[in-house]
């Protein structure tokens, strides 16, 4: 987004948008700032006047993502992007927001942006890992009590891959670990 058929395609992002209710959304494959803004402007504000922001958009070398939030529901206190391995090529975005309202940081709650590497080559699987590897730990070593989220583009084509095995399994410090709502690592 958006070098395919822009104004083509925002009807139907208004379409999807519309009814979900979102106070918080955020995307993969943004390719510029005006990207971002576009979205914004575009698909969230059409559906919400006024009511959509967005955080500043990192430049990476492959597979930007985009945050954007509701200002009357929540507030943008912090983002940082990060490499998780110096190995590997996409950006971590972590946006730390808070409830509208809120002036404790212990209500805070941080949101993960990730696109992880695709295909199933044994190379790419292996970089997922790494990848996982890395979001692992820096989610085991946040604050205690805090909270977050993890969304994006996982691109884990199985309930056996490696990646997903780690972002699941018991560790010594599990403050990082994901919850399995599916049961897929029993």
């Amino acid at each position: 987004y958006p070098s395919v058929n822009l104004a083509g395609r925002q009807p139907y992002f208004r379409t999807v948008m519309g009814p979900l209710g979102a106070d918080i959304v955020v995307t993969q494959e943004m390719g510029t700032a005006a990207g971002i803004d576009s979205f914004r402007v575009n698909v969230l504000n059409v559906l919400q006047p006024g009511e959509w922001a967005s955080a500043a958009f990192t430049q990476g070398n492959d597979s930007e993502n985009g945050f954007f939030y509701r200002t009357s529901r929540v507030q943008l206190v912090g983002h940082r992007w990060f490499y998780v391995s110096s190995d590997v090529e996409r950006y971590v975005n972590e946006y730390r927001i808070r409830p509208v309202g809120y002036t404790s940081s212990a209500a805070d709650l941080y949101v993960y942006s990730v696109h992880l590497k695709a295909s199933t080559a044994s190379a790419d699987v292996a970089q997922r890992l790494r990848e996982a590897t890395g979001l692992r730990d820096t989610l085991n070593n946040l604050p205690p009590g805090s909270h977050a989220i993890v969304m994006g583009d996982y691109n884990i084509y199985t309930g056996t891959e490696p990646a997903l095995a780690k972002f699941l399994e018991n560790q010594p410090d599990n403050d990082g670990r994901l919850y399995d709502p599916l049961g897929l690592q029993g």
